[in-house]
């Protein structure tokens, strides 16, 4: 808001004439206006200074009013004495002072104004106001007070040239010096990042960190320890890349280290290059004989130093393949087919159909095991490959098992829904029985095998 103070140049008085009274009479005269800029716009803090001028007595102050926050004023002052003229003088900064057409009447001084003496100033009135610092000289404006005692003057409006110009602005961006933070740069939005009290717009470490802007790697964020991991001339406290390896911090799971293919060998959300135990099998890599194959028992049967998880020259480089397996599968077939037998003996077809398919994904899941045990393990040298064909072959035989659970619950079904006899189903569950063992039989196997692959390799 404008804070206009008592400056060495007038712009406008006015003069309000009193009508002569008798004795000792009292005079209360209101003067209310409005000051505005050019644009029409208000302006706060405008100082209105009354002087009350006699021909014969001289003049003297009476009173000042200031204009609030909408441009408007109003001061009232009351005399007890013979007739005045009533003097106004408003004080400006820069440019003239232009009163508006008002109720008032205004008019220059020397002319008629609603039928009263126009105002004239003594020598001695004229001679005070020069002594308080401004200066009874270019126009003068006078208004009629009226024939009454009690005097309202409303309107006496002024306009102040130069816009809103008026307020001390050095830099145009329509802050006034006295709270601008940067009074020779504009800087309307007075920015200031670090509360210092210089806007950024002027302020040479907007951070505050004690780096100036122009070395500083972060400008805007507070960092006096200038890291830089990547090297790339934007701190890490700014960088949204730490690492410079094209994943942003928030995303990377090694901000502090490249990794672009974010390999996360355990899952754990932290990636490989930064985790200290990538295998997430509780051991440090630093100690762990295997760092990239999880074994927390880290067992290592030649004592190479290299677990046998992962140890491709571990034992004698031969191993057996556990003969019950084959002997196990031979039994597996012969009791498919005596459950087969049992199944097609049931009277409903679709039935029937169930059965028979749930049982082909068993037998499928024994043949694929098969294979591996009969065929693919005869050919493995290498310890993962051989153990990884034996968890594989183990895998298909407890898939077997679950199809054989699975069964039971189709055979009770198919009871409760009366498809097949309480004989019928007795039946079934022998022969999903014997099914089941036999493939616990064949899981034991290929453990068995597991074992002597460790050994061996």
């Amino acid at each position: 808001m404008n804070r206009l103070k008592l400056a060495a140049s007038i712009a406008t008085i006015l003069g309000f004439m009193a009508v002569s009274s008798v004795g000792h009479a009292t005079y209360n005269v209101t003067v209310e206006g409005r000051v505005t800029c050019e644009s029409g716009a208000p302006i706060e803090g405008v100082t209105l200074y009354f002087k009350f001028a006699r021909e014969v007595y001289g003049c003297g102050f009476r009173g000042s009013a200031t204009t609030d926050a909408d441009g408007n004023y109003s001061l009232t002052y009351t005399s007890y004495n013979s007739p005045h003229h009533f003097l106004a003088l408003i004080n400006q900064p820069s440019g003239p002072v232009t009163p508006l057409p008002s109720a008032a009447a205004v008019a220059a001084v020397g002319a008629q104004v609603g039928g009263q003496d126009p105002v004239n100033l003594d020598a001695s009135c004229a001679a005070r106001i020069a002594d308080d610092g401004t200066t009874a000289a270019e126009t003068i404006y006078g208004l009629p007070t009226g024939p009454d005692p009690d005097v309202l003057v409303t309107g006496v409006d002024f306009q102040i040239a130069g816009g809103c110009a008026s307020i001390p602005d050095f830099d145009g961006d329509g802050v006034d010096d006295s709270i601008d933070n940067c009074v020779d740069i504009a800087n309307a939005d007075q920015a200031d990042l670090d509360a210092d009290g210089l806007g950024n717009a002027c302020d040479s470490d907007d951070d505050g960190d004690s780096i100036e802007d122009g070395a500083d790697n972060c400008p805007e964020v507070y960092n006096p320890d200038q890291i830089d991991l990547d090297g790339n001339l934007a701190g890490d406290a700014c960088d949204p890349d730490d690492d410079g390896d094209s994943i942003e911090d928030d995303a990377d799971n090694c901000p502090g280290m490249p990794n672009t293919d974010q390999s996360d060998l355990d899952a754990d959300a932290i990636g490989d290059v930064c985790d200290e135990d990538k295998d997430g099998d509780g051991v440090l890599d630093t100690e762990d004989n295997c760092g990239d194959l999880a074994n927390p028992d880290q067992a290592d049967f030649d004592n190479d130093g290299v677990g046998d998880a992962c140890d491709e020259t571990v034992g004698t480089g031969e191993f057996e393949i556990d003969p019950g397996f084959f002997t196990a599968e031979t039994r597996f077939h012969e009791q498919v087919a005596a459950l087969r037998a049992h199944i097609d003996a049931l009277p409903n077809l679709t039935t029937k159909a169930k059965f028979h398919a749930l049982l082909d994904r068993a037998v499928g899941h024994v043949d694929k095991a098969s294979q591996i045990m009969g065929w693919q393990l005869t050919w493995c040298t290498k310890y993962s490959e051989c153990k990884n064909l034996a968890r594989r072959a183990h895998a298909e035989a407890s898939r077997a098992l679950i199809e054989m659970r699975d069964m039971l619950y189709l055979i009770h079904r198919a009871r409760c829904a009366r498809e097949i006899t309480w004989g019928e189903l007795w039946d079934l569950r022998r022969a999903r029985r014997d099914i089941r063992y036999t493939l616990r039989d064949l899981r034991r196997s290929i453990r068995k095998t597991l074992r002597n692959i460790r050994r061996a390799l």
